[in-house]
């Protein structure tokens, strides 16, 4: 059989009965030689370029827009009024006595439009178009939209536009040099010297991040590799559990926009079933990656000590902004339920940390666990956990998926 149809094996069903009751199906989760994996590595690096174009952001951010008495360039921040429409026949199409058969697909009066060299919208080549006018100019112009243009009912047609130009604003960028750097702030109280001192700590944040998101992928492709030589047998409940927890997280989320997953669903005439549906496919890679990782702490015995669990407490706490906040943070986690939710955290990184420096073993440097990298392991060993958002902010502690498939095994 191949990995496939391993990793399919109980999905003819949920459960086993008993008389009088009835009892979800144990996962089984036989490991394939996962000390024999391994898998090439390669450093993460961060180029003298990307640093550029950071310091080039922070700069053009920092600088307010002015009025320019001159023609439209690229770059610059338009005021305009933009009127578009295609040909087409359509009993929808937006019709009136002057304009029989066609379809209007955009109306904006006073908009502020941003043109620039890989601006897409409303169609591609629309900044283009725009070089050159001066304020109070009308301009009509006619584009070929391409066949693969993300907005499909505009593909391969001929979107014909007028544009009245009210106002052109620019920025004149300070000297990037010492005296510009010394304005600068990255991070609250936080202030440097010289450029060189900057770009040093640009460079830093960037590689760090470099380094977190190369040990992501890794962990990804490690995790990928188990479970090609790994039979997993599970009972669909447990898709369905995960699932239910996917659409709590969305529903949080949209809560805290002011929205629910109910409403959004409504205003966008989504059925609930579909988008249950099409979460299944993220919910099963879920459980699947829970129940490697869980496997893998049993058969390593893996165990967190309290000084650990402590010490991420601290770290997590410390990482909340002074007053309230923190001190909610702490009642939070001097709870039992907290507190196990941190172990079960921690327990599934070590896992992976040990998975990591298994497959490393002949990459000639051996894994190397800074913070930002140790965070992102976090988020990937997040299927056994449950716990995806618990290091940025503190959040009442959920059943695991560990937890979850012991509990279903009852």
């Amino acid at each position: 059989e191949d990995g496939g149809d391993k990793l399919k094996l109980a999905q003819v069903g949920n459960t086993r009965k008993r008389p009088g009751t009835t009892v979800p199906l144990k996962p089984n989760v036989t490991l394939g030689d996962y000390k024999s994996l391994r898998i090439p590595w390669e450093e993460a690096q961060t180029t003298d370029a990307e640093v550029q174009e950071v310091l080039e952001n922070i700069r053009r951010q920092g600088t307010p827009w002015e009025p320019a008495d001159r023609p439209a360039q690229l770059g610059d921040l338009l005021t305009v009024d933009v009127d578009g429409y295609v040909d087409e026949e359509d009993a929808d199409a937006k019709e009136s006595n002057e304009n029989q058969g066609r379809r209007v697909f955009i109306e904006e009066k006073g908009i502020s439009y941003m043109a620039g060299e890989d601006v897409t919208y409303p169609v591609p080549g629309f900044s283009q178009h725009l070089v050159g006018m001066k304020t109070g100019e009308t301009r009509q112009f006619t584009i070929s939209v391409p066949d693969d243009f993300t907005v499909r009912d505009l593909n391969g047609k001929e979107a014909h536009l007028t544009v009245t130009l009210h106002e052109i604003k620019e920025q004149v960028t300070p000297k990037m040099g010492n005296e510009w750097a010394k304005g600068v702030n990255l991070t609250e109280g936080e202030s440097f010297e010289t450029l060189a001192a900057l770009r040093k700590k640009v460079k830093s944040d960037l590689q760090e991040r470099a380094e977190a998101q190369a040990s992501g992928e890794y962990e990804e492709k490690i995790l990928d590799a188990l479970k090609e030589i790994t039979t997993i047998e599970y009972p669909p409940i447990m898709v369905d559990s995960e699932i239910d927890h996917l659409l709590q997280d969305q529903d949080e989320r949209l809560r805290g926009m002011g929205l629910s997953l109910s409403s959004y669903l409504e205003s966008s005439g989504q059925d609930p079933n579909e988008m249950r549906e099409s979460l299944r496919p993220q919910a099963e890679e879920r459980v699947l990656r829970a129940l490697l990782v869980s496997e893998v702490t049993e058969v390593e015995k893996i165990e967190i000590g309290d000084d650990e669990i402590q010490a991420e407490v601290d770290r997590t706490v410390a990482s909340q902004p002074e007053g309230d906040a923190r001190e909610q943070a702490r009642q939070l986690f001097e709870s039992p339920a907290a507190r196990e939710t941190i172990q079960r955290r921690l327990v599934a990184r070590k896992a992976v940390e040990l998975l990591t420096t298994i497959a490393r073993e002949d990459s000639g440097a051996p894994a190397k666990r800074k913070r930002a990298t140790a965070r992102k392991t976090a988020v990937t060993a997040d299927a056994a956990s449950n716990d995806e958002n618990q290091e940025e902010q503190p959040k009442p502690a959920r059943r695991s998926r560990k937890r979850a498939a012991s509990t279903e095994s009852k």
